[in-house]
């Protein structure tokens, strides 16, 4: 302070006085650039409204004041200024009074030197200095209290005096604000019984280590209203070389909202870990970003036949055949969507043996550990798939049975047929034949007509030998198959004038069985039927063809043609069908109006 340039007001009417203190002041050691003077309050009150003042040298006994009332109206406009009062030895009271009320010290006129006047010179100032630091300190002090739900608090251990802010005392407490300021023992009755050591363990432990000076604590303390509380006590210590805690400075947090909403957390934790563990279905936690398998259950444990710890390195990908994995990538970006919330899909896994299970998972977007994750819930249907499987193996075969003995019953009841028009019928029109050839041996008038007969009769026959053949099935042991097709392709050109082109080229005659060989004849034969009936053709081709392990069949026509997507299948395409499914065949028609039809029909050796 001594080397700053400092500048000085001297307020006093007496010319005298003011020549004297102008005189000492020269004679300090104080660096001094001005000093003003002022013989009246209303001359200090300008100089100080115009001019940069650091001290003011105040003669209480002024021309237009008197007393402690020229203090006043000089502070007023000098607060941030520290004021000496020049005082003779009939005000030292008042001088005393402006002390209590502000100003920073006194002279008596006439009794000091340039010493005592530099010396009080400069402790007014720090003075003023440390007492306006003091009440910027307290002010934030207050602010910083009154912006927090905190209490915040000051404790001189030593002498056991707490300071307390006031208004969360009396607002988080519900005590009286004159309670604020009790001591150690005041507030050890109110924290609960199972913590009340708690103050004397946190002096223990701040002193047993002089690399502590923070301290947390949670404890539940008794308001006035009865209830407890829980809350947080936060401190910092200060201590002597020695380690000693000297003083402690913290703030105390109600926290019983947080205990109660963690408690909550907490059951809700419990409820959710029950259900997790309990439910009958695998449950799997997975992260949207890398697949990872985040939680599973023990459920899934039990069915995958993984460990929790070996689960937990893995993703999703690895429970996954590598043929699925390109479906499981499209769903992860199907759940990536905005819009997706749940969905319940059928997959195939494998476990840990490699052996294949169908799961039923419903799968759940969730936020898991601040991830993006799928909650999948997955259901074991791996039996009940197989057991439809099985049942829908077995319908298959009870139709193919069915099937199959209806086509026999069919086969024997056209033999039976056949046999009965070839071996009778026959018969009964051949006698008859002969007795009309007896009678066209003697002349009469109706022998047209008798020959007329004769004509029909022959063409009868001709016809029931041709049902006959039809109905009758050819014995594959005795004629192959070819050569049957050669008999029915005669009796087609004989009996409609088609041109029949034919290829048959059948490597092994003996990997095919007579039921196999037999459905194929019928088949042709059906199909031929159909282009007579329907096509209006002119021309036909036949094709029999063994490659590799299957024998192919294809019966074209340059008919009118049809739609086979519009068309309503007849009784003759559903026995092609039925006959072709029962020998593991395959039945494919190619055909549109004006452009024929073409029938494909594949079947499996194998």
């Amino acid at each position: 302070m001594k080397h700053k340039n400092l500048h000085i007001l001297v307020v006093d009417d007496n010319p005298g006085d003011q020549f004297l203190i102008t005189e000492l002041l020269g004679e300090t050691g104080l660096q001094i650039s001005s000093v003003e003077k002022a013989i009246s309050v209303t001359e200090a009150v300008e100089v100080l409204k115009q001019k940069q003042v650091d001290i003011v040298l105040l003669d209480l006994s002024l021309p237009d004041s008197q007393g402690i009332e020229t203090f006043l109206i000089v502070n007023k406009h000098a607060t941030h200024l520290p004021v000496v009062i020049l005082s003779g030895v009939n005000d030292i009271n008042t001088a005393t009074d402006a002390i209590a009320l502000g100003a920073q010290d006194f002279l008596m006129k006439g009794e000091f030197n340039e010493k005592l006047l530099e010396k009080t010179i400069l402790y007014s100032i720090e003075r003023k200095r440390n007492l306006h630091d003091l009440r910027m300190s307290k002010e934030r002090y207050e602010l910083v209290s009154r912006a927090t739900n905190d209490m915040v608090w000051d404790w001189d251990v030593l002498n056991d005096k707490v300071y307390r802010n006031e208004e969360q005392f009396v607002k988080m407490l519900k005590l009286p604000p004159h309670l604020k300021n009790e001591g150690q023992d005041f507030w050890i009755s109110r924290i609960h019984p199972d913590k009340q050591d708690v103050l004397d363990k946190i002096i223990e432990e701040l002193e047993s280590d002089n690399n502590i000076s923070h301290f947390e604590e949670e404890y539940r303390f008794l308001r006035g209203d009865g209830v407890y509380i829980h809350v947080l006590d936060k401190g910092y210590a200060v201590k002597n070389e020695q380690g000693k805690v000297l003083r402690i400075i913290g703030s105390l947090q109600d926290i019983t909202e947080n205990k109660k909403a963690e408690e909550q957390l907490r059951e809700s934790e419990e409820k959710y870990r029950f259900f997790f563990n309990s439910i009958p279905a695998s449950v799997f936690i997975w992260s949207l970003d890398d697949y990872r398998i985040l939680e599973v259950n023990p459920t899934a444990t039990a069915n995958y036949g993984y460990s929790r710890k070996e689960f937990l390195n893995m993703t999703m990908l690895d429970i996954r055949k590598p043929s699925s994995i390109l479906s499981f990538m499209g769903f992860v970006e199907e759940v990536k969507q905005q819009s997706f919330t749940s969905v319940s899909r059928l997959w195939k896994h494998i476990n840990k043996h490699g052996d294949e299970m169908y799961m039923q998972i419903v799968s759940n977007k969730i936020q898991y550990n601040n991830k993006e994750a799928v909650m999948a819930i997955a259901s074991n249907v791996t039996e009940k798939i197989t057991l439809e499987e099985k049942l829908k193996e077995e319908r298959q075969r009870m139709e193919h049975e069915i099937a199959r003995a209806v086509i026999v019953a069919q086969e024997k009841e056209r033999e039976e047929i056949g046999r009965e028009l070839h071996d009778n019928v026959n018969q009964i029109l051949a006698s008859s034949r002969l007795y009309l050839g007896l009678v066209k041996e003697k002349e009469g008038e109706h022998r047209s007509f008798i020959n007329e007969s004769d004509v029909l009769i022959q063409n009868a026959i001709v016809e029931i030998r041709h049902l006959s053949h039809a109905l009758i099935p050819p014995s594959m042991q005795d004629a192959d198959l070819e050569k049957s097709i050669n008999s029915l392709i005669t009796i087609v050109q004989e009996g409609s004038g088609i041109l029949v082109s034919k290829e048959v080229s059948i490597v092994n005659k003996n990997v095919m069985s007579e039921q196999l060989k037999l459905a194929i004849y019928r088949i042709l034969q059906e199909q031929v039927n159909n282009v007579l009936k329907y096509a209006k053709a002119t021309a036909l081709e036949i094709q029999l063809l063994q490659k590799e392990c299957k024998v192919i069949l294809r019966v074209k026509d340059n008919g009118i043609g049809f739609n086979p997507d519009g068309k309503t299948q007849g009784v003759g395409l559903m026995n092609i069908k039925t006959r072709a499914t029962l020998q593991k065949g395959i039945v494919k028609l190619i055909s549109s109006p004006g452009n024929g039809c073409e029938m494909i029909v594949e079947f499996s050796l194998s």
